[in-house]
């Protein structure tokens, strides 16, 4: 995503790669968050795994990362951005408990949200 960004790659550029891998759909999605009901059950399952692990734990347990492959927490990530942003624009959580859980378990040190 980040080549994407740096070198303004495009949809043909993509295509240099096999319409069925995952750098290609990825690459294509990188903007879409699905809705909660459009992840497998598997996705959900994960999903519903880091947001315990981001926002009523200590913290990102070895279990969770290996038992999450790479591929799916990718596409569950704009998710569960969404979700946790959704969940403070309700009041579910508190924006410093949003802010505390990024900067603790992804290293985010400047997110601000607008109410």
């Amino acid at each position: 995503m980040a080549c994407v960004a740096r070198f303004g790659l495009t949809s043909q550029d993509i295509a240099a790669f096999s319409a069925n891998s995952f750098v290609a759909e990825i690459m294509s999605n990188s903007a879409q968050a699905p809705r909660h009901e459009e992840l497998t059950e598997t996705q959900q399952g994960h999903l519903s795994e880091w947001i315990k692990a981001l926002f009523e734990t200590e913290g990102i347990s070895d279990e969770l990362m290996s038992s999450c492959p790479p591929q799916d927490f990718y596409r569950i990530l704009g998710t569960l951005f969404r979700v946790s942003l959704h969940a403070c624009r309700v009041g579910a959580i508190s924006q410093d408990k949003l802010h505390g859980a990024l900067e603790r378990k992804f290293g985010t040190k400047s997110i601000y949200l607008n109410h």
